[in-house]
């Protein structure tokens, strides 16, 4: 199974040959194809043909390119790789809207819980309180209680920061969800499912309203590695940037056992077809924190 992240910083040229992903600069570095799991191109000097972008896809693997500013721009996935992709969307969208509501309730529960573990992991005032707003999720989340317990839980885990301002406390936040949401994307695609069929999410122009969706609780797995590894200074450097990448790697509790957030969106994904084919929206399972321990598979 994929188990590492490879991150590129310098100008590169980049070849998969013989089952290897070969890295050309000073040095040739390789790396076998079927470790990786993620492939950061972080420089703007780094280049590769189309026949090597349809090796690494074919291995599953997420490429992740950034701007000039060092900004995640864009992502790379094999397209719709599935063998049973047709039978799959047909059975996501024959979804009944109270059924998705449902998904959605169990969701932002979810997310509220572990934004509640979270203020208990840094000995934050307030979980009680987010995990009173948890039980009054209605189904759809009609009552919008996740607006009210992020307005609760961010200025508590962050010191009074507010999400929707410009600061590198945000910027940092932003950074590591998108890694973490083109693992999503990456999962949903491999499953056979339609990206752009939200549960919730239903923005026209977002081709991945899925990952979107369920991505929602990890976040609060994410906000406590950048709680507990804040950036340097007012902007993100080249150091807090690798350390975001490691969100990939992060441990937590899926179904009762420690595994990498990589690994509990694979399993998340899996419970949601089931879910669906079953029409039981409690057959969902969904990750938990369980500290900010990362795995040590980053090269």
């Amino acid at each position: 199974m994929a188990f590492r992240t490879v991150v590129i910083s310098n100008p590169a040229e980049l070849h998969a040959r013989k089952e290897q992903l070969e890295i050309h600069q000073e040095e040739v570095t390789q790396v076998p194809l079927d470790e990786i799991i993620l492939l950061f191109l972080e420089s703007p000097d780094i280049t590769f043909s189309s026949a090597f972008l349809s090796k690494v896809t074919d291995y599953g693997i997420v490429i992740i390119s950034c701007d000039r500013k060092y900004k995640p721009a864009a992502i790379s996935l094999s397209y719709l790789p599935h063998s049973r992709q047709t039978k799959m969307a047909r059975t996501q969208f024959a979804m009944t809207k109270p059924f998705q509501k449902r998904l959605w309730q169990a969701i932002i529960k979810s997310k509220i819980a572990n934004q509640a573990d979270v203020l208990d992991f840094f000995s934050k005032e307030g979980a009680e309180v987010l995990r009173s707003y948890g039980k009054e999720v209605s189904s759809g989340d009609s009552r919008n209680r996740e607006a009210l317990a992020a307005r609760y839980y961010f200025p508590r885990l962050f010191e009074g920061h507010v999400r929707d301002e410009d600061n590198v406390i945000n910027d940092a936040l932003n950074y590591a969800y998108s890694i973490v949401r083109a693992l999503v994307s990456r999962s949903i695609v491999a499953y056979g499912f339609y990206p752009p069929l939200g549960i919730h999410h239903c923005n026209e122009m977002n081709n991945f309203n899925l990952a979107d969706d369920l991505i929602e609780p990890f976040r609060p797995i994410i906000d406590a590695y950048v709680r507990a590894h804040p950036p340097k200074g007012k902007e993100l450097n080249r150091e807090d940037r690798h350390r975001y990448v490691q969100t990939a790697h992060l441990i937590c509790r899926f179904a009762g056992k420690r595994m990498t957030v990589a690994s509990s969106i694979d399993r998340m994904t899996s419970s949601l077809v089931e879910a669906i084919n079953k029409s039981d929206y409690s057959k969902l399972s969904m990750p938990q924190l369980d500290g900010v321990e990362v795995s040590e598979d980053v090269s």
